[in-house]
């Protein structure tokens, strides 16, 4: 049994790694907001369809991320003396936030060019003057600063808010039409045009049927139709709540350019600013109109237009396809402009009613992050790489996660199953960088019950059992490592009581497996050992627990090369290179490289390990690695190793501790017993 799930456990550890090696995207997001993916040539793919912002004439992007402290993808083109900087990153803007996409197109040159920049959009997507809409909702803003090269229709709406089919509850016999609507939220106009002879005059219906409001004064409405005077309605005092009806406007192209324009204007005053309209009819300017028989549809089949306003017979005044922007640059201009992208199923706020600059946004992403960050332990270290990997890791373990109330568990992506390795390794990680609380959200489910409902085939069952995961077949060793690494790194014994009586019993449970038969597995015994430091801590009796893990044939795997590789590992290997330990021995900068070293250096306060939080500065002067490690008070390392690289392809010839002469294992290494306190260690190179 036990050697069959070793098999199992090197099958998924090699699918895991060859699926990250043909890993060729980034996200952004915000904490518990879910993620976006941006694909290595920029495009961004949203749970609506996919944009992407492309120069015209120019190769293939770069792609960067970084996080500093805002998760942001950076894509790089250019075209000649031409180039194109876009940057994604999720803004946090009630209720769901939006991603800003921020382009930057400059001539490089000493002479003026022209150049063309192409928003491409999914199919389907139907742009007005200031927004893009899908599925009904806005879900693209567009920048007021640039006007794209485009083709109109016959008839359409420009600024249309968004479409409400089947929101209206119309009472009595009427049009179907009136069922749906426009809503101009925040206050949006909502306008259609029409094509008509130059100076033409049409007969216009507007049909509007009141369904949130039954009182009056709460949204009267600005019915605006070219050529004739503004008439203010308020549609629940003209004629109730649900009841539809109809106005008649002899309309006319005031301007001559061809076009009817109709519109739906807020009143400034009103409680209600919103928008709505149902329903418009165009008649020619001979046709005798009846509202009445407008109302009840009768006439519909006459009418030259006929618009089930955000219904069916509805559209975009402009055609389908991508947007395309022609720009004229004087020589070194620089021309930026920004997109705000909906997500997480929700709406753009409409650029008519609010102004979201891309540096307020920005800023209060900046907040987010910062304050995240602020809880962890300081780490830095001069490799670029590797600290946005560490912060990456860091931040898409609190973007992307499933939640049920306070029960947390971590995903791949939106949507994502559970996968125990996933939720154990993004605990390890938190826990690792002293994000306590944030680790504390994703073990809970491990421990407490009831779950709410869509966590509950997760529980422990009364048995004591965690349920096999499809992704793992030893859930119960790992919910054990997962449960008591978080007691140890946090330290806390008031959560490790809490966390005991599940931990007792899942511990009771797995030794009765294993002494039906089998000598265990690595994992089954670190699960234990965990198992048993958790329930030390809490002050309960852990006897029977280590009892079994003596007992057990121990192998001196690390705890992570027994599970598959995921996301968190970009983490956890940079605080592991650093300072890591195993409850016994501390091991300090494994896998430090010489550029570490350099000036700065690496500067580490307050890390968190199974024998408290451990600080350490380590920094190269000349031929003199000077390492300080500051370990807690009272603590009792049984042994402390510590790493010396290579420098300049050069390894230390003598060192010095705590001011003394000391030897050096292997040249690469200075190994002490029983240390406490403070540590410093000098090693010079030849």
């Amino acid at each position: 049994m036990y050697r069959q799930m070793r098999a199992v456990v090197a099958a998924v550890a090699l699918t895991a790694s060859c699926a990250l090696a043909q890993h060729s995207a980034y996200v952004v997001g915000s904490p518990d907001a879910g993620t976006t993916t941006v694909a290595a040539d920029g495009a961004v793919q949203e749970n609506w369809g996919q944009v992407r912002l492309v120069l015209e004439g120019a190769p293939a992007a770069t792609c960067a991320l970084s996080v500093d402290p805002v998760p942001t993808v950076t894509v790089s083109s250019s075209a000649g003396a031409v180039t194109l900087t876009t940057e994604v990153f999720r803004a946090p803007v009630w209720p769901s936030g939006v991603d800003v996409l921020t382009a930057r197109v400059r001539n490089t040159a000493e002479s003026p060019r022209t150049a063309a920049v192409v928003l491409a959009l999914p199919e389907g997507a139907e742009a007005g003057e200031r927004t893009v809409a899908a599925g009904g909702r806005n879900v693209l803003a567009l920048p007021a600063s640039l006007t794209p090269k485009r083709k109109g229709r016959d008839w359409g709406w420009t600024a249309g808010g968004q479409a409400l089919p089947g929101w209206a509850k119309p009472q009595g016999p009427g049009d179907p039409a009136f069922r749906s609507i426009r809503a101009g939220m925040g206050g949006v106009p909502i306008t259609y045009l029409f094509a008509v002879p130059p100076r033409g005059g049409r007969k216009v219906v507007l049909g509007l049927c009141e369904s949130h409001w039954a009182e009056a004064g709460q949204r009267p409405l600005l019915l605006n139709v070219e050529g004739v005077a503004p008439e203010q309605v308020d549609p629940v005092a003209a004629w109730g709540q649900h009841q539809p009806a109809c106005l008649l406007f002899d309309g006319r192209d005031a301007d001559g350019d061809g076009f009817l324009r109709v519109s739906v204007d807020p009143v400034e005053a009103a409680p209600d600013r919103n928008t709505i309209l149902n329903v418009i009819w165009l008649f020619t300017p001979d046709k005798a109109i009846d509202t009445a028989e407008v109302l009840a549809g009768r006439l519909t089949a006459a009418a030259e237009r006929s618009v089930d306003v955000g219904g069916q017979r509805d559209q975009s005044f402009y055609e389908g396809g991508d947007l395309r922007y022609e720009l004229s640059l004087k020589p070194n201009e620089e021309v930026r402009f920004d997109l705000l992208l909906a997500c997480s199923g929700g709406a753009v706020p409409s650029p008519e009613a609010a102004a979201w600059p891309a540096g307020a946004l920005r800023k209060a992403a900046t907040d987010v992050w910062r304050d995240f960050f602020a809880q962890a332990a300081k780490l830095s270290v001069p490799a670029p790489g590797r600290l946005t990997a560490y912060r990456c890791a860091l931040a898409r373990t609190v973007m992307a996660r499933a939640q049920a109330e306070a029960f947390y568990y971590p995903v791949e992506a939106p949507g994502g199953a559970f996968s125990p390795v996933l939720a154990s390794r993004a605990a390890y990680a938190l826990d690792l960088a002293g994000l306590h609380l944030e680790a504390e959200r994703l073990v809970r489910l491990y421990w407490d019950k009831p779950a709410p409902k869509p966590f509950q085939g997760l529980s422990q069952t009364d048995a004591g059992e965690w349920p096999v995961q499809t992704d793992w077949p030893d859930t119960q060793a790992l919910a054990l490592l997962t449960l008591g690494r978080h007691a140890v790194l946090s330290g806390d014994a008031g959560w490790a009581r809490r966390a005991a009586p599940a931990v007792r019993a899942g511990a009771k449970w797995l030794i009765a497996k294993l002494e039906e038969g089998g000598e265990g597995s690595p994992l089954q015994t670190q699960g234990l050992r965990a198992a048993g430091q958790l329930l030390r801590l809490a002050g309960d009796d852990a006897v029977p627990v280590w009892a079994k893990v003596h007992a057990l044939s121990e192998t001196q795997q690390s705890q992570h090369s027994l599970l598959p590789r995921t996301y968190p590992d970009g983490a956890i290997s940079l605080r592991e290179a650093l300072v890591a330990d195993d409850g016994q021995t501390l091991t300090v900068l494994r896998g430090a490289s010489e550029n570490w070293l350099r000036s700065p250096g690496i500067v580490c306060e307050g890390l968190p390990t199974s024998f408290g939080p451990v600080s350490l500065q380590a920094a190269l002067s000349g031929d003199t690695l000077r390492v300080s490690l500051q370990l807690p008070a009272g603590a009792a390392v049984q042994a402390l190793t510590v790493h010396l690289p290579e420098v300049g392809g050069r390894r230390p010839d003598r060192a010095t501790l705590q001011g003394k002469s000391a030897g050096i294992e292997d040249g690469s290494a200075v190994q002490m017993l029983n240390v406490g306190g403070k540590v410093v260690l000098e090693a010079k190179y030849p």
